[in-house]
């Protein structure tokens, strides 16, 4: 075994920690559908942080923060030089960043949920306050890297298809941020 088997084995699992999100999304789904009063089309994942199993989500938002950090570390090991290569790991590491920042500061009760809670929305916290900017910078973080991303794919004929699915994450996120808000 050479010593670089080891260290690309190392870059290959930092790479697979970019999974995070979609481990995220379906720890949300799956606890969404066991919460009373919660659904995922009239209610924010971050409000699963809330009530009596509310550390669920929150471990959820700091471990794939963590995985995301990971990710990134993998991104610059892979990407090494060229169009992209230290912004697109550093966008992702603020992803990750803000994704514990959002597990660390919980969301504000908002009306109706969780359940018992009134239907008017109660004074905003320092907590709630930080969470939901933290929740803006993922987003915008997350596009900006995907957006980086494509402008370097587009430059590689091999991987142009890479540059489409590149900006359509990126234009699928930020749309979905904007129907949201």
């Amino acid at each position: 075994m050479s010593e670089r088997q080891p260290a690309e084995r190392g870059s290959r699992l930092l790479l697979a920690c970019g999974l995070a999100p979609a481990v995220f999304t379906a720890v949300v789904l799956l606890e969404g559908v066991t919460r009373p009063g919660y659904n995922a089309l009239h209610r924010f994942g971050s409000e699963l942080s809330l009530g009596e199993y509310g550390w669920i989500q929150i471990t959820n938002f700091i471990v794939a923060g963590v995985l995301v950090l990971c990710f990134a570390g993998g991104l610059r090991r892979a990407l090494r030089t060229g169009r992209a290569s230290r912004a697109t790991p550093i966008l992702t590491g603020v992803f990750g960043l803000s994704l514990i920042v959002a597990g660390i500061f919980v969301t504000d009760p908002k009306p109706g949920f969780p359940p018992g809670t009134g239907d008017t929305a109660g004074a905003a916290t320092v907590h709630g306050t930080l969470h939901d900017f933290a929740g803006y910078v993922m987003v915008l973080a997350m596009c900006a890297a995907s957006f980086t991303l494509a402008t370097r794919f587009a430059r590689e004929p091999g991987r142009r298809p890479w540059r489409w699915y590149s900006n359509g994450t990126g234009t699928i996120v930020l749309l979905s941020a904007v129907a949201m808000a």
